[in-house]
């Protein structure tokens, strides 16, 4: 198998019922033991590189490592960036070889939130997740109808675009 993507994924798992699992990796050896255990339950795996992870590990090099996990997988593997914080950090992801995306603009007023949002989803154009913690549920609403309309994203926490 190779990389897949979150669409290539989730929407499968829509249409079945089922979940897939995101795991959070901090090295090599959880890395390796997630895609084992997806391969033996035969089920797609999305394997997370949180903040923790890229703390040691740079993204070029965990691109690398989720490549040669996938290339020799039974099963499809996504390699997610699991709370990136600026559009630089997504964008080396994607030239890492990253196949989903987790912007997390929480930290941002609600107006620079929705421009990076926007501007990381048409340098993506792939499955794009995205996080506004710190707005109260009007906002947040609100937010989510800019998106949908203007990005075509189908929820609020998890999109996957067409």
């Amino acid at each position: 198998m190779t990389r897949a993507t979150l669409a290539e994924v989730l929407q499968p798992a829509l249409a079945g019922g089922y979940a897939v699992g995101g795991l959070v990796t901090l090295g090599w050896e959880d890395m390796r033991a997630y895609v084992a255990a997806a391969e033996l339950e035969n089920c797609s795996v999305i394997l997370q590189a949180g903040p923790s992870c890229r703390a040691h590990t740079p993204l070029p090099v965990l691109g690398k490592m989720f490549a040669q996990l996938a290339e020799h997988a039974s099963v499809p593997v996504v390699a997610h960036l699991d709370h990136g914080y600026t559009y630089d950090e997504c964008a080396q992801a994607l030239d890492s070889g990253f196949t989903s995306l987790m912007f997390d603009g929480s930290r941002l007023p609600l107006a620079e939130n929705i421009a990076q949002t926007r501007a990381i989803v048409e340098m993506a154009g792939l499955a794009c997740q995205r996080r506004s913690a710190r707005t109260s549920r009007a906002q947040r609403i609100f937010v989510n109808s800019i998106l949908e309309r203007n990005c075509g994203w189908h929820s609020a926490r998890l999109c996957v675009m067409p």
